[in-house]
This record gives C-alpha cells, sequence and structure tokens, in this order.
C-alpha cells in the first residue's frame, strides 16, 4: 500500500497557527461579551436560573455540571495536581525492569509479549492505580507524575520502554495509540508511540514529507484524540530548548462557561446528533468500511455527546473545520467558541515536561495541544493509550466506531487481526531506517 495521493492531503493553510488563531479572535470576542449582559437584570435572572446536575455519571444535558474535572487553570496551584515519586518507588521501578530484562527481554517482539503479572510493583503499583483513577480517570481529569528514572536507562532503551510499559499494562488494556507508514509505504497500528520534531520526515516520499515538515513543529490546537480511549499518558525523554509546551483545558469547564454565558444555544448544537461530521482518514482506518470495501470521505460524529448520564467530548475545530460538509452559521461559532474559551489562559495550563515527567490525562473530558516549537531537535516523548480498569463510562454511540470497544486497539489498523502489524518500536521513526530498531538518535 501506498502513502495517499498529494491531492488528498489537506490545503497547509488549514494548519497555519495564524488563520487558527484569528479564527478564534473573531468568535472569541463575540463570545466573550456575553457576562457584559448581566448587568441586565432579565439575564441575571436567566443565569440563576440554569440548572446544575452531577458528578459525571448523573449528568442530565444543558446543566452546569458539578464535577472535580470542572477546573480553571487560574483556581489551581502546581500540588493541586502533581504527584513526586519517592527514591522508594524509583527503586521499585528499576528492580521490576531489571528483574525482566534479566530474563532475557530485549527487543520489541520480547516487549509485546509481557503481561502485567510480569511486572512487580508491590506499593507504587497500588499507588498508581489510585492516583489513576482517583485523580484522573474519575476525579480531575489529568495529573503530572515526576521523577520517572529515564538518566538511569539513559543508555538501555529497551529498559526504558519495558519501565514504562509496565505503567500502561497496570492501569488497563492497551490501544493503538498511532497509526503509522514505515519506511516502506505499509500501515500498522503502533501501541507505543514516539513523538519528536520531523517523526514522519523520512516516512513519507514528497511531497508528503516537505508537508510533514511544515506541521511537525507548529502550534497544535486544542483537540481530544481518536475514539474513545480514557487514558493517554505521556513522558519526557528531552525537552525542546525552547516552545513544545503541553496545554491542558477542561471540556467540562468549557461547557459549564458557554452556558454561564447564555450561550444555551451553542451547548445545544454542539451534542446535536446527525449534523458533525469529520474527515475519515482510510491511513487511520477510524471505521469500519462501506459494503463496497470503500471508505466514504467524512464519517458523522459530534462534540459533545451526553450518554448515560455522562458528557464526553470528541473536539477539535480543524476536524470539522476541514471537512466538506457545510456548517451552519451556529456549527461554525460553536466550534470556534469552544476554541475561544480553550485558548483563554484563564482556562488553560500551559506545562513544560522535563526529563522523567509523566503527563496522566483523561481524554473524554480534558482537551489537549502543544505550544509552537521553536528548537526541538532534542524533543523526544514516548506515548501510550490504555482503557483504564477504572473507567465506568459507557462508549458514547457516535464515538464508538472510533473506540477500541473490542481487542482492537484505539482504532481499526488494516491487517487486523494479524497484530504482527501492530508495533511496539523502541525508537523514533524518523531517526532510522523506518523500522523503529536502529539506534541512531
Amino acid at each position: 500500500m501506498s502513502p495517499p495521493d498529494a491531492a488528498a492531503i489537506p490545503d497547509p493553510v488549514a494548519y497555519d497557527s495564524t488563520w487558527y488563531l484569528e479564527k478564534v479572535d473573531k468568535i472569541g470576542q463575540k463570545v466573550k461579551a456575553a457576562p457584559a449582559a448581566a448587568a441586565n437584570v432579565e439575564f441575571a435572572k436567566e443565569q440563576e436560573a440554569i440548572p446544575h446536575s452531577g458528578p459525571q455519571g448523573k449528568v442530565v444535558p444543558l446543566t452546569i455540571i458539578d464535577d472535580p474535572a470542572d477546573w480553571r487553570a487560574s483556581e489551581l496551584k502546581p500540588s493541586d495536581y502533581t504527584y513526586h515519586l519517592s527514591p522508594a518507588e524509583v527503586a521499585e521501578i528499576i528492580a521490576a525492569t531489571e528483574a525482566i530484562l534479566a530474563r532475557g527481554v530485549k527487543d520489541e517482539e520480547d516487549i509485546k509479549k509481557l503481561t502485567r503479572e510480569d511486572y512487580h510493583l508491590p506499593s507504587l503499583g497500588p499507588k498508581l492505580i489510585e492516583l489513576a483513577d482517583k485523580e484522573v480517570t474519575n476525579g480531575r481529569g489529568f495529573l503530572i507524575i515526576k521523577g520517572f528514572p529515564v538518566q538511569h536507562f539513559a543508555s538501555n532503551r529497551a529498559g526504558l520502554v519495558v519501565a514504562f510499559w509496565g505503567w500502561a499494562l497496570l492501569l488497563g488494556r492497551v490501544q493503538i495509540s498511532q497509526t503509522d507508514w514505515n519506511s516502506k509505504g505499509e500501515v500498522f497500528g503502533s501501541i507505543f508511540n514516539h513523538v519528536t520534531v520531523g517523526r514522519f520526515a523520512d516516512v513519507y516520499t514528497e511531497p508528503h514529507n516537505e508537508y510533514t515538515k511544515k506541521g511537525d513543529d507548529k502550534k497544535l490546537s486544542f483537540h481530544s484524540d481518536q475514539g474513545a480511549t480514557d487514558l493517554i499518558a505521556l513522558l519526557s525523554l528531552s525537552a525542546a530548548k525552547e516552545g513544545g509546551e503541553s496545554q491542558l483545558v477542561s471540556a467540562i469547564a468549557i461547557h459549564n462557561e458557554l452556558l454561564r454565558r447564555g450561550r444555551k444555544d451553542l451547548v445545544e448544537v454542539l451534542s446535536t446528533p446527525g449534523i458533525w461530521h469529520t474527515a475519515k482518514q482510510e491511513t487511520q482506518r477510524s471505521a469500519l468500511p462501506n459494503a463496497d470495501g470503500s471508505y466514504a470521505d467524512y464519517e458523522e460524529t459530534q462534540p459533545f455527546e451526553y450518554h448515560g448520564g455522562y458528557l464526553s467530548v470528541h473536539f477539535g475545530a480543524r476536524k470539522f473545520a476541514d471537512t466538506a460538509k457545510q456548517l451552519t452559521p451556529l456549527q461554525e461559532e460553536a466550534i470556534w467558541a469552544v476554541a475561544a474559551i480553550a485558548e483563554d489562559p484563564a482556562f488553560h495550563l500551559s506545562l513544560k515536561l522535563v526529563p522523567g515527567d509523566v503527563e496522566l490525562l483523561h481524554n473524554p473530558s480534558t482537551f489537549h495541544a502543544r505550544t509552537h516549537v521553536v528548537d526541538g531537535t532534542n524533543r523526544h516523548l514516548v506515548r501510550w493509550w490504555v482503557h483504564s480498569d477504572s473507567n465506568k463510562r459507557p462508549v458514547a454511540p457516535h464515538y464508538a466506531p472510533r473506540s477500541n470497544v473490542g481487542d482492537i486497539g484505539g482504532f481499526l489498523v488494516p491487517h487486523y487481526p494479524d497484530l504482527s502489524k501492530q508495533r511496539l518500536p523502541l525508537h523514533p521513526y524518523s531517526r532510522h531506517d523506518g523500522l523503529g530498531q536502529s539506534h541512531v538518535e
């Protein structure tokens, strides 16, 4: 299989941060003006009348949701969302990893065969499960864990991957975190993903090569990831010299803020089924093919979905703006209103992840972004997704085609059920021969 035709690649302007921020500012000014109307007595009465519900699991549509995941950056301090690994916990990680390596585990195929029973973390294991449950999946929606021993494994990449992969196995069922092309043009699903600047530069042939170079260090706007995955983890191995900060914002806070600003109409349209579509990317196999084996150009979804007493989200302003499906003026205002609030520093956190920092994120309730990478030559993070054991949220119907409700990972990839096409590369694709094994970083 060859890479997609050049004509299928979105116009680069769709990934121009100037264009994006201009759109955010234009709609944002209109939405931000809404609180000024509070001086009007009738408006004030209407605000007081907005009902509340919650927490998640007991959410009533179009109500302000009272839940720990309703937070604003201006109200948080680092100690609220940071956990520091103790020396004893770090020693436990190292000991568990070295015990596995001593059994001859040394490469990707060996690591893929590991299970949670292979990891002996008697003290840290239960603590990680508790933190992921109370702080992330059923709490605030994110957590920063500091002190992962990346330096200890600086000269042993297999050891580093084994150590961090153990956390994924411990916390839930592993999902595919990225669909990639290798140097031969074959597509596969990575269950362990490397995040670097220029990570696709040696994968595509021109013009794809040039296109990906242009976008890989640009600002990444606020969005949620594919499917119904609930727990995402990033581990920083080395940071950019400048830029590349991780940004987080509460989707629940944005939902509530729109209601408080008197824009129930925007929340209604964001949660209306049948009117929202995103482009279906064949390379990601985000849904099953049509009966004739072809893939439609788009698929139905929606930014907000109330289901089973929960509000879940699947958002990205560009995901909806780039589709050939025409948006109504109200739809367009709604997606850019969400983006505008997300970009407000009072709402979002900007975090410089330093080596050894682990960011745990709850995908159905938290949007994430990245600032422009000015000098990211050495920037390197690794990532995995899991369906956490503590997640009791039912999969919203419109998100199910993108989810991993079966044993197939975050989304479908070609060649399934041939799991040999699932990859756990030890090194970034852009820093080797395309196979993820050679150490030439």
